[in-house]
């Protein structure tokens, strides 16, 4: 099951509301077999909170081009969490969590975000990992011996 709301709340269907507000509803709506998530550019603000922990057949979540100013370090760990955007949400701020061997990661898109920090060792971890797009974060030091573990991958990454 998809659900596509792209620009939905930026073409005046509704007046925009917190970030938390809104996945609240989508995940309390009992779309158990949702897999895919689409809100792009839909003029979300503020931080999302855990609802979305509960939509375990994620497998494609992008929020990109929005105000979203927090996201939980959990929701990196869904179980199918495959595609994961944040791009573009030029206010938000975090640093990436640790991964456990076995997350299922293949596309993790953060450019034009506020995380910082190191890219955390684990992120050799990522074994299906083929798209990483960090352009104008935050993250310092440099790229862990681990990214060597990976296999076909594309990093981008632009000051």
């Amino acid at each position: 099951m998809e659900l596509h709301l792209d620009r939905f709340m930026s073409d005046g269907y509704t007046s925009a509301t917190s970030a938390h507000e809104w996945l609240s509803v989508i995940a309390s709506a009992k779309l158990h077999h949702l897999q895919v998530l689409t809100l792009r550019g839909c003029e979300l603000g503020g931080s999302i909170g855990t609802s979305l922990l509960n939509l375990s057949s994620l497998s494609h979540l992008d929020l990109s081009y929005n105000d979203i100013t927090h996201f939980p370090q959990q929701m990196f760990h869904l179980p199918n969490l495959k595609v994961l955007d944040l791009s573009y949400n030029t206010h938000l701020t975090g640093s990436l969590p640790e991964f456990p061997p076995g997350t299922a990661l293949q596309q993790l898109f953060l450019a034009y975000t506020n995380y910082t920090g190191r890219i955390p060792d684990s992120i050799g971890n990522l074994k299906q990992l083929t798209d990483f797009q960090i352009d104008s974060c935050g993250f310092f030091g440099p790229l862990p011996h681990s990214f060597g573990n990976l296999g076909n991958w594309r990093l981008a990454v632009y000051k």
